[in-house]
């Protein structure tokens, strides 16, 4: 979720394009709500014609890309709903000493 926030604030940077969510489950619904993501995308229940699957690779990223990602991510929910720093303090903190980033 917060790696699709970081491309929806992007896009917002850039001024065009949006993220679009389909075959949304009430779940996963209530998660982007509950973090005031929902306002970031488009999102939708309904499922698509043809949903493209595409496998993502298994082991191939390092563990300081993964890292680096994790953190991006949850940079960017805190990003487009401050009330989230609260909620992810400790994974940042985390994140940071765990790339040995200045926290």
């Amino acid at each position: 979720m917060g790696t699709l926030a970081s491309i929806a604030l992007r896009l917002r940077e850039l001024g065009s394009g949006r993220v679009s969510i389909i075959n949304l489950n009430i779940r996963n619904s209530d998660l982007l709500s509950n973090l005031g993501l929902d306002r970031l995308f488009g999102m939708n229940a309904t499922p698509c014609e043809a949903p493209v699957k595409e496998a993502l690779p298994g082991d191939s990223t390092d563990k300081q890309i993964r890292a680096e990602t994790m953190l991006e991510a949850h940079e960017a929910v805190v990003a487009a709903n401050p009330a989230n720093a609260a909620k992810f303090k400790d994974v940042l903190e985390y994140l940071k000493q765990d790339l040995h980033l200045p926290r």
